[in-house]
Order: structure tokens, then sequence, then C-alpha cells
């Protein structure tokens, strides 16, 4: 996985290439155009990845602001400000 990500990438909380859907924030990674049971459903990867990042990680902001302070480059009362607007 590339350390440097685009706004758009860390809006979504993820990175799309051709070939695979990659979380920013673990290792769990889709190829784009596979096919996954998710709850006794068929969907698309990008449905998958979705859901996994609202399910796992509370959605892209919690997702970048469960970084470290030092990865996302504020201090610590910063941070802690900005939990609570997400």
């Amino acid at each position: 996985m590339e350390d440097t990500f685009n706004l758009i990438e860390y809006k979504n909380g993820y990175s799309a290439s051709d070939e695979t859907v990659q979380f920013l924030y673990c290792e769990q990674q889709y190829m784009v155009d596979e096919i996954v049971a998710l709850d006794e459903k068929l969907v698309t990867a990008r449905h998958a990845i979705k859901k996994h990042l609202i399910d796992q990680h509370g959605g892209p902001l919690l997702g970048l602001l469960s970084q470290t302070k030092e990865q996302l480059g504020v201090t610590q009362t910063q941070k802690d400000i900005l939990v609570l607007f997400a």
C-alpha cells in the first residue's frame, strides 16, 4: 500500500486502482470486479468496502481520526476536538 494518498482517497477512506480497492486504515482489500457475499447477499467490491468502512471504522472521518496524532500531524488537543465533530 502506498504511503501518500490524495484528498479524494482520504474523503472516501479507501484507495482504488484499476484492479483493487484498498482501505487506508487496515489491510482489507478487494479486486475491483469481485462479487462478494455479504449479509447473505451478493454485492460489488465497492459496496462491500463502503459497508466495511462504516461497520469496522465508523466511516472515513473516524477511520482517519483513529490514526495516531503523529500520523495526522496534529496535537492531542486538536485530535480530541476533531473527534468531537466526527
